[in-house]
């Protein structure tokens, strides 16, 4: 059975096209003491003394995220944690997802049942997942292999990321082949669960026959509707699928995500070694790299690494005081998920950056710039490194000292 939790916020490049949504609404931050709730998927056999806390907003919006990401299309087909933990209907008790390492993060210094009261919070503002009446969380929408509209839908990416329900359709309704396609049943705009919950532009779009869904791929491949692709729903399932098959395929093998050129995207047919010979690139792991944009203006490494301390062991931090961006590599793949979810609402420097994984090229170049100073390193005798790097410049932070060269 999979580790619990195993695989979110791990699948960059696939995840783009699956997510989607605005940030929630303002409201009052929520103010959580404790109440009573099931028990009985608890660890705990003595109720913990409660600490009363609020969430504010973006909090909120980053709990939200993380809920919605656990039960997607990209996430639950693939977790055998949390499909064993749920019913026959699909739902999962809150008190699973309270005591998951990512909730924890994200709800610090509060109780399994204060989670859990925080994520009851949230739910109802999503539109992919809901809370049933006996209080867990379940889908609303169902899995990939299980949907009966599948093939009467069609995936369409490439439009308006801001636009809403109503625009999306009128959009549809303006082709000039619209009457081979319409009535419009049902539009769905996906969500961007890696980063913000923003809508990406992607959308699910359920007409009344196959037949229709068929003319409506048709009408977007002539150029009747402005978008960047459209595939029958079932199709798109399927091919998502197998991408992420081979993902995970990928870094059983060798741990990383890149094309061919060996794990995490390294140098192919490794390196040469000082005499001339052929190094076997060292193996790294995927998703160990977090990238943060608009830091404040004191920001430096120091404090990076003291903000990015409780959620596990830091590697490298390549940042200098003054860049509008840079990179963290953890020592493992559960402390940088851990801090995506939790570096959401922290200020650093007097400001609260955004946080995000890297793309799969993002990954791959920063790799190969790993390997490469590395390798310099090496040929100069361990000699002292320099020069910017990926996501700033200057010298980066390892560990509890400055870095000498590498990434």
């Amino acid at each position: 059975m999979a580790s619990p939790f195993e695989g979110a916020n791990s699948i960059p490049q696939v995840q783009a096209e699956q997510s989607s949504e605005s940030t929630i609404p303002a409201q009052e931050p929520v103010t959580l003491s404790s109440p009573e709730l099931p028990q009985a998927e608890s660890n705990d056999n003595v109720a913990s003394e409660s600490v009363p806390f609020e969430l504010n907003d973006k909090q909120k919006t980053a709990l939200l995220r993380q809920i919605e990401y656990y039960l997607c299309d990209l996430s639950f087909p693939y977790d055998e944690f949390l499909q064993s933990k749920a019913d026959a209907s699909g739902a999962i008790p809150v008190s699973v997802l309270a005591d998951s390492p990512r909730v924890q993060a994200l709800v610090p210094n509060a109780s399994s049942e204060d989670r859990a009261v925080a994520i009851k919070a949230v739910v109802p503002e999503s539109d992919s997942i809901e809370l049933t009446s006996d209080g867990q969380v379940k889908r609303l929408h169902p899995l990939p292999s299980e949907d009966p509209k599948a093939s009467t839908s069609v995936y369409l990416a490439g439009l308006p990321k801001g636009a809403t329900e109503e625009a999306l359709r009128e959009l549809l309704l303006k082709s000039n082949l619209s009457d081979t396609y319409t009535p419009i049943v049902s539009i769905r705009r996906q969500r961007d669960l890696q980063r913000d919950r923003s809508f990406t532009g992607h959308i699910f779009v359920e007409v009344e026959t196959a037949e229709k869904a068929a003319a409506l791929v048709k009408a977007a491949n002539k150029g009747s509707i402005t978008c960047t692709k459209a595939k029958i729903l079932k199709d798109y399932y399927e091919s998502q699928a197998q991408s992420i098959k081979e993902q995970r395929e990928r870094r059983a093998k060798g741990g990383g995500s890149g094309s061919g050129k060996g794990p995490a995207g390294g140098c192919e047919g490794g390196q040469q070694s000082s005499n001339g010979k052929k190094r076997p690139a060292p193996e790294v792991e995927s998703g160990l790299v977090l990238r943060f944009e608009a830091p404040g203006e004191s920001a430096d490494r120091e404090a990076l690494a003291k903000a990015c301390e409780p959620f596990g062991e830091v590697a490298y931090i390549r940042f200098s005081r003054g860049d509008k961006e840079g990179s963290v590599r953890f020592k493992s793949r559960e402390a940088a998920e851990a801090a995506l979810a939790g570096l959401s609402a922290v200020d650093i420097g007097g400001a609260v950056p955004t946080w995000r994984n890297l793309t799969e090229a993002e990954e791959e170049a920063y790799y190969a710039e790993y390997h490469e100073r590395a390798q310099q390193k090496r040929q100069r005798g361990g000699g002292r490194g320099g020069g910017r790097g990926y996501g700033g410049g200057g010298r980066g932070y390892r560990g509890k000292g400055r870095g000498n060269g590498g990434n």
